[in-house]
């Protein structure tokens, strides 16, 4: 009886552990989905500024988020910066990288997305 019971023990507590897991890489997946999303969102917010403006406010606003109606900190738990420019750009494109960050129990953590803007109109 107390074999069985150990072993029963034994099964119950590795269920539980393969269950807290599971649930901790899905809210792993979760909050990277989440700051994907926001990514996509501020880079798109971005491409709708620069085709409504000139190349020249493009290029002198566009590391700025309020300028562009980007808000700071998506949600709660998130942070999101824009870079604009790299000094090795060619006259005529700017490289955007916006990246949304996040903190869990294991670290820090972040989604980039990065696009390359050129003078098209």
């Amino acid at each position: 009886m107390v074999i069985v019971l150990g072993i029963s023990l034994l099964v119950i507590l590795a269920f539980v552990s393969i269950t807290a897991v599971s649930i901790r890489n899905a809210e792993f997946s979760k909050r990277r989905a989440q700051a994907a999303k926001y990514s996509e969102e501020g880079m798109e917010k971005i491409r709708i500024y620069r085709d409504q403006h000139t190349w020249g406010d493009f290029t002198t606003n566009c590391s700025n988020m309020v300028t562009l109606n980007i808000p700071v900190i998506p949600a709660p738990g998130f942070t999101r910066a824009v870079t604009c420019g790299d000094p090795s750009d060619p006259v005529g494109r700017k490289t955007i990288k916006v990246t949304v960050g996040w903190s869990d129990p294991k670290g820090n953590h972040q989604s980039d997305v990065i696009s390359y803007f050129t003078e098209w109109q």
